[in-house]
């Protein structure tokens, strides 16, 4: 019997082979077809497979995408996989873990005290992503939401180990001030805030848009990007 083309993992035509297995991204949906995880759950390419090797996934849509298993034919990785057996109910009642990545997606990858789009080892150290104590360590701050903030180099080099409201006093002509109070997101927040993040994203799949696009801002994600929530005054 003759091969049929369109079976996943089989065609006669030439296939774009993927060199290593973390050079692909597959986005998990639970049962419901929502995304899941907070902020989103991905699987490379090695990962995928075992998913669905295990039965834990199914394929929901295809990538261009191939890799070469042994012997066998090459494999046409998923872009989108369904869980088998949901875990939203149990993954929406875990807090949202305290770091770097995840404030990044909390401030939306902001200077909180120069409103400048930051990213990490950026070369210039007023576009360079640090966080910000806001109650210095040296006076008993801690490293948790409620007190911590994205800024950069520069803005903390400022501040150093100063009180916030003498920071922004002295570099008020600056240009200096508090975008907004820090604040412990929701894992509902935090994936509004994710997805709002991948659907500018260039490289981001299309078919993944007919998924996110109903992931809509949090009512609390709303008031805080109008000024009425943790707004500083």
């Amino acid at each position: 019997m003759p091969e049929n083309p369109e079976s996943p993992g089989r065609s006669s035509q030439p296939k774009p082979l993927i060199s290593g297995l973390n050079n692909h991204t597959t986005l998990v949906l639970g049962s419901d077809d929502k995304p899941m995880g907070f902020p989103l759950t991905l699987l490379n390419a090695k990962e995928t497979v075992t998913m669905l090797t295990l039965d834990r996934a199914e394929i929901v849509s295809l990538s261009d995408r191939y890799i070469l298993r042994g012997d066998k034919d090459p494999f046409q990785l998923p872009s989108v996989v369904r869980l088998r057996h949901n875990l939203h109910n149990i993954m929406a009642a875990v807090p949202v873990p305290f770091n770097r990545t995840n404030l990044v997606i909390r401030d939306e990858a902001t200077c909180q005290y120069t409103g400048k789009i930051l990213s990490w080892h950026n070369e210039d150290f007023k576009l360079s992503a640090t966080f910000d104590h806001v109650i210095p360590r040296d006076a008993g701050g801690e490293s948790r939401w409620e007190n911590a903030v994205l800024a950069s180099a520069y803005a903390n080099g400022l501040k150093g180990k100063m009180p916030l409201e003498q920071f922004l006093q002295k570099y008020k002509n600056d240009g200096i001030r508090l975008l907004r109070r820090p604040w412990e997101p929701t894992p509902a927040d935090m994936l509004s805030l994710a997805v709002s993040s991948w659907r500018t994203n260039a490289y981001m799949p299309e078919d993944w848009l007919y998924f996110l696009e109903n992931i809509q801002p949090t009512p609390r994600i709303e008031r805080i990007r109008e000024g009425k929530l943790y707004a500083y005054a």
